[in-house]
């Protein structure tokens, strides 16, 4: 008679943890998205932040003139798809679950070079060539 009263105390724990699980399970979805959209957000900051840097570093070489020449650093964050630095512009097209954005910066001056796509931290070359251009190239 014991284990037959033990055995509906272990079903109806059974059922009450089943039954918070159900009702906990939309709660955990939400925090998910929530956790993944801010990792998108930090993400999307982290491309500007690096055109902010190329900006800056372009700008400074461009006032001086050649032969100047300045190394900085970025950080490429997970998401970018695509990078290119021609003409008076920098495009970094970025991927995330919203879809793909592009993040344009433009420039009062030609820039041209080579910009990574690859996640990660890269030292980069800004040098002016001339009175009227600056090249970006990875180090």
């Amino acid at each position: 008679m014991c284990q037959g009263r033990q055995g509906q105390a272990a079903i109806e724990y059974l059922a009450l943890i089943g039954f918070l699980l159900l009702i906990s399970a939309p709660l955990l979805i939400e925090a998910q998205q929530s956790t993944i959209g801010l990792q998108e957000s930090t993400d999307q900051l982290k491309v500007v932040n690096m055109l902010d840097t190329i900006e800056e570093a372009s700008m400074l070489v461009y006032a001086q003139g050649e032969p100047a020449r300045i190394t900085f650093q970025v950080e490429v964050p997970n998401g970018v798809v695509n990078t290119t630095i021609e003409n008076q512009y920098a495009v970094v097209q970025y991927e995330g679950m919203r879809g793909r954005t592009d993040f344009v910066r433009t420039f009062p001056f030609n820039v041209s070079g080579e910009l990574p796509e690859d996640p990660g931290r890269y030292r980069l070359v800004a040098e002016a060539e001339g009175r009227t251009n600056v090249t970006i190239q990875m180090e």
